[in-house]
């Protein structure tokens, strides 16, 4: 019997959450660098891989998505870089994007794409998995290696290339194309009112803040704008341009996209379900 209750004691005191955090949760200087490197942005790891449902406690960003739940339309996206079709991967619940150090040249095509239409700049890899990658680490220790990936796109941007495209199949096959440089042309369900469409503009636009239910960004441009953020479409997600109600538009697939006008703007995306 006091066997039985230290053994219970003892494990109750590992796992339960009066248990100190880093017994669960430890402090690695990969992890610290990536806190430091990635902020908004995103990260991807090939070969032994950090998985977002232990990363989300570290508030860093992936592309995976860890739920019994999970909006179908991103999960269809996964599914087309993962086998080159929308629904053939579709799964239940976890979207996970293949990690396989080995892939086919098709989908290690898809994989680097959509990594750079997601935002996500920086690739770990483990030493011990004896990966190749293209370029040499900008941070290493004994364990892991951290890889820049100037390819990616910013999470926040603006364009004018507007292509209207309502057929789920042909706009992926059109998002997907080498050819097509994402990040001046953007894919769309329907037509779009208050953008100079094919004037290119001159501006920038700036995440000034980021919490899981508002992000708020700064724009400058010299013609009204298309201004796309790399964060899932879903309904309740709202937009407001210096406060005013604005429209939320699906944007290359799966994303969001608003038209913001001429001049300095505040945009505001809120989550008001």
């Amino acid at each position: 019997g006091g066997v039985v209750f230290v053994l219970g004691f003892y494990n109750a005191y590992k796992f339960l959450p009066f248990s100190p955090r880093e017994t669960i949760f430890p402090v690695l200087s990969v992890i610290s660098q990536l806190q430091q490197v990635a902020g908004i942005e995103r990260y991807a790891s090939v070969g032994t891989t950090f998985r977002s449902n232990i990363m989300a406690i570290y508030k860093l960003q992936s592309t995976e998505y860890f739920d019994p739940l999970n909006v179908k339309r991103y999960a269809e996206l996964v599914s087309y870089v993962n086998t080159g079709d929308r629904l053939r991967g579709l799964t239940r619940s976890d979207v996970l994007v293949v990690s396989d150090a080995s892939v086919s040249a098709e989908l290690a095509a898809r994989r680097e794409r959509f990594w750079d239409m997601m935002g996500t700049s920086v690739l770990v890899t483990k030493n011990d998995d004896g990966l190749l990658v293209v370029g040499d680490p900008f941070w290493q220790d004994d364990h892991w290696q951290l890889h820049r990936r100037p390819s990616a796109l910013p999470r926040v941007y603006l364009t004018n290339d507007i292509r209207v495209i309502p057929d789920p199949d042909r706009k992926l096959s059109n998002m997907f194309d080498a050819e097509i440089d994402l990040r001046n042309t953007t894919f769309v369900e329907e037509s779009i009112s208050g953008v100079d469409i094919g004037q290119a503009p001159i501006g920038n636009a700036k995440i000034i803040s980021y919490e899981p239910n508002s992000v708020k960004i700064q724009v400058e441009t010299s013609v009204s704008s298309f201004l796309v953020l790399s964060d899932t479409y879903y309904p309740g997600w709202n937009a407001y341009v210096d406060g005013e109600k604005t429209g939320v538009y699906r944007t290359n697939y799966a994303f969001r996209g608003v038209a913001v006008p001429t001049g300095n703007h505040n945009v505001v995306f809120r989550n008001e379900p």
